[in-house]
C-alpha cells in the first residue's frame, strides 16, 4: 500500500521541552509509532532576540493509505488524538492541527504526488452584511423594553444575556459539533421558563405549559415539531454517552442548524422582536467561519522524500501572491489573487489540479489556469467571491 508523509502545525500552550527556551535552534521531538505509521512532534521555535522560544507544535506523520486524500484524514485524526493526550497531560490548550503538505513517500515511487495546503489570508475575506434596521430593533428591544421592564426578574435578565452570549460563542469559539449542539440546547432550556411566561402566557395547546413546552413550541413555529423529541433525546445521548458516538455525530450534524434556529427564535420572541425581523434573521444559514478556507494544490513529479523524524529534508514548495485584481459590483467584490509556487528542492513538479475547501455558508469561486511549476515558474488563479 502507498505510504504518505505529511506536516501539520498547531497553536499550543504546551511545549515539548522542559525549559521555556532553547539556546540552539534545535528542537526536542517526541516519536509515537503505531501499526501502519509514525507521528513525530517538534516544538516550533521563534527567535525574538538571542534565545529560541517554543511557539506552537509541528507534527510530522507517515501512514499507509490507499490515496493522498485518505492519508490526510488519517493523519489529522491520529494527530488530533495524540494532541488530546498532550493537552490532558499538561492541562493546557492545543489548537486543531492544520496540514501544510502531504506527499507520496513510498520507496521507489516515481512520479510522486504532492498536495500543498494554501491558507492565504485572501481566502478568509468572506464576510456577511448585516441590516442596520434589524440590529437596531433587537437592541431597542433589549435596552428600551426588556431591561427597563419592572416585571422582568433579575435572574431572567441574566438568563437572556447568557443566551445571547452563548449563541455568539457557540459559533465563534469552538470547532466541536457535539459541544455546539449542547450549548444551543442548554441556552434554549435556560430561557424556556421565560418563553413559557412571556410568549405562551403560561398555556400551550389548551393546557398549562410545562417544562420544555417553550422549546417544543419553537420547533412547531419552525414547522419542525416532529423533530423535537429526536433532538431532546439527542441532547441526553450526547451528555450521558447513551449511544454509539458515530450515530450521535451524524444526528447532530443533521440537526445543528435547526437547534441554532430554535435558540434564535426563542431569544427574539422573548424580546418581542417583530415577526418580520425574526423571519429575516431566521432565513439566514449560520456562518461560523471556524473552518479555515484553503486551496489544496495538487502536483506530481520526481523528488526525494525526507525522513519523517527530521524537519529539514522534505520537498520545499513555497507559495507567494504576485498579483491581486479587484472588481466591485453592487454590494459584492470579486478578488482574483494570483500565486506563484516556487519549488526549491531537487527534482521537478508539475501542477495538475486544485480543490477549494471552505465552509458551506460562504461561497468561494475558483478559476484555475494551466500552470507548470518547475523551479519556481507557474501561476494559479483563484477567485473567492464575497
Amino acid at each position: 500500500m502507498p505510504r504518505y508523509t505529511a506536516r501539520l502545525i498547531a497553536e499550543s500552550l504546551v511545549r515539548l521541552g522542559q525549559r521555556a527556551y532553547y539556546e540552539k535552534f534545535e528542537t526536542t521531538s517526541n516519536i509515537f509509532e503505531f501499526s501502519d505509521g509514525k507521528v513525530v512532534f517538534f516544538d516550533q521555535l521563534i527567535t525574538p532576540k538571542l534565545l529560541h522560544l517554543p511557539n506552537g507544535l509541528i507534527v510530522q506523520a507517515e501512514v499507509e493509505s490507499p490515496d493522498i486524500s485518505q492519508a490526510v484524514e488519517q493523519i489529522q485524526s491520529v494527530a488530533g488524538n495524540l494532541l488530546g493526550v498532550f493537552s490532558i497531560a499538561a492541562q493546557a490548550s492545543i489548537g486543531t492541527p492544520r496540514p501544510l503538505w502531504v506527499y507520496d513517500s513510498t520507496p521507489a515511487a516515481d512520479p510522486r504526488e504532492l498536495m500543498l495546503f494554501n491558507y492565504d489570508p485572501i481566502l478568509t475575506l468572506k464576510t456577511r452584511g448585516n441590516s442596520e434596521g434589524r440590529v437596531e430593533e433587537v437592541w431597542n428591544a433589549i435596552t428600551k423594553g426588556w431591561m427597563q421592564d419592572p416585571n422582568v426578574e433579575k435572574d431572567d435578565k441574566a438568563r437572556l444575556a447568557w443566551a445571547l452570549t452563548s449563541y455568539r460563542r457557540a459559533l465563534a469559539d469552538n470547532d466541536d459539533l457535539l459541544t455546539e449542539f449542547l450549548i444551543h440546547w442548554t441556552a434554549a432550556e435556560t430561557i424556556d421558563k421565560i418563553y413559557r411566561q412571556r410568549v405562551l402566557k403560561g398555556g400551550w395547546h389548551g393546557k398549562k405549559a410545562e417544562t420544555l413546552n417553550g422549546i417544543e413550541d419553537a420547533f412547531e413555529r419552525l414547522g419542525e415539531r416532529r423533530r423535537f423529541s429526536r433532538c431532546r433525546n439527542l441532547r441526553s445521548d450526547i451528555a450521558h454517552g447513551l449511544r454509539p458516538l458515530d450515530e450521535v455525530i451524524r444526528e447532530a450534524r443533521e440537526n445543528i442548524e435547526l437547534v441554532r434556529r430554535v435558540a434564535t427564535l426563542m431569544t427574539m420572541a422573548v424580546l418581542g422582536v417583530s415577526q418580520d425581523t425574526q423571519d429575516q434573521i431566521l432565513q439566514q444559514q449560520a456562518f461560523k467561519g471556524r473552518y479555515p478556507p484553503h486551496l489544496r494544490m495538487r502536483f506530481s513529479g520526481s523528488f526525494t522524500p525526507g525522513d519523517v523524524g527530521e524537519l529539514g529534508e522534505h520537498p520545499q514548495l513555497e507559495p507567494a501572491m504576485v498579483e491581486l485584481e479587484e472588481e466591485a459590483s453592487g454590494e459584492s467584490i470579486s478578488l482574483t489573487p494570483k500565486w506563484n509556487y516556487k519549488f526549491t528542492s531537487e527534482g521537478k513538479l508539475e501542477f495538475y489540479g486544485v480543490e477549494a475547501w471552505g465552509e458551506g455558508a460562504a461561497q468561494m469561486k475558483i478559476e484555475v489556469g494551466q500552470p507548470t511549476v518547475i523551479k519556481g515558474s507557474g501561476t494559479v488563479e483563484a477567485e473567492p467571491t464575497a
